[in-house]
């Protein structure tokens, strides 16, 4: 599953705030073997830049044990996001904070998760901003969804009756191979 992860007030705040639990956000959708892809209104740079930024603030804040950025495969414009629609076609899913956006995306039948603008420059309402954490937990259930009706397809395919052939073109395939026979038995 590809996650197209947006940065300004989703990630951050007006200030730069990284928002909570981005570690946990990311690590979670690496062991649920996601494709994370980090990107930005404001172009592929900024969002690389700006995610730089929430590691060094997140390592210098004592967690020295996150790089998170080994974990991200790319950073892309959102201007780009038809033609990575395209390339990609399925197994999609985009946390966003913008709800046009994400119903673009959501009619071509893509996961999506609506977190709400980041907003919180004073930090009192940190730890009851759960958000990313709902995210991850929405990307694992999609997931499952898309694996199910995966296993489904390919079992509808194995139940499936076979075809009996019509008893005309049986008949015909007998005949034909009774006169190859005779025909073999004169050469």
């Amino acid at each position: 599953m590809w996650v197209f992860v947006d940065v300004d007030g989703t990630l951050i705040d007006q200030d730069d705030n990284p928002r909570p639990y981005i570690p946990e956000f990311i690590l979670g959708l690496k062991e649920l073997e996601c494709t994370i892809v980090i990107w930005s209104a404001g172009g592929s740079r900024y969002a690389e830049q700006k995610f730089n930024m929430i590691c060094n603030r997140l390592y210098y804040g004592g967690n020295t044990n996150w790089d998170l950025r080994k974990l991200i495969r790319s950073y892309l414009s959102k201007h780009n996001h038809i033609d990575a629609a395209l390339i990609l076609k399925d197994n999609q899913f985009y946390v966003d904070d913008v709800q046009e956006l994400l119903d673009s995306v959501q009619k071509q039948g893509h996961g999506i998760f609506k977190v709400p603008f980041y907003n919180d420059p004073s930090g009192v309402n940190e730890k009851d901003d759960r958000w990313l954490l709902e995210a991850r937990d929405a990307v694992a259930m999609r997931i499952l969804v898309v694996e199910d009706e995966r296993l489904s397809n390919i079992e509808d395919e194995l139940v499936r009756p076979k075809e009996t052939p019509d008893p005309k073109v049986a008949e015909e395939n007998e005949e034909r191979a009774r006169l190859k026979d005779l025909s073999e038995r004169l050469l």
